[in-house]
């Protein structure tokens, strides 16, 4: 399993970490067992999971990915979410459940990233 992105949040006991990575994967670290355990339910990304954030005081945890790719997770269920681009998601990050913004740029081809970036408002 190859991991792109971590989050956590709160502190112990209750502290919660999320992994995202190669092939839509998600994975939350289970304190009792010591390892990360595979999340279910969560839609097909047709790509990889480049981000995750877990937002502050709040049970919502977003991915973004490949080719514009997004997931959200409201608590109880997990859903895509159309970002309007299709450049890769690199960067979440949440001040609380209203306010956000994402960081998007060229999905990289064989030669490496070429140039322009794209910033998300979640709101």
């Amino acid at each position: 399993m190859s991991l792109n992105a971590v989050s956590s949040r709160s502190a112990l006991p209750s502290l919660e970490v999320y992994a995202c990575g190669a092939g839509g994967v998600i994975v939350k670290w289970i304190r009792s067992a010591d390892q990360f355990q595979t999340v279910s339910g969560i839609p097909s990304p047709g790509g990889d999971y480049r981000t995750i954030a877990l937002v502050p005081s709040s049970s919502e945890i977003w991915v973004g990915g490949t080719y514009g790719t997004m997931v959200h997770y409201n608590g109880s269920t997990w859903a895509p979410v159309n970002c309007h681009t299709s450049k890769s998601v690199h960067g979440l990050s949440f001040l609380d459940a209203s306010h956000g913004l994402g960081l998007a740029g060229q999905n990289a081809n064989p030669e490496g990233s070429n140039g322009d970036a794209l910033v998300i408002g979640f709101h």
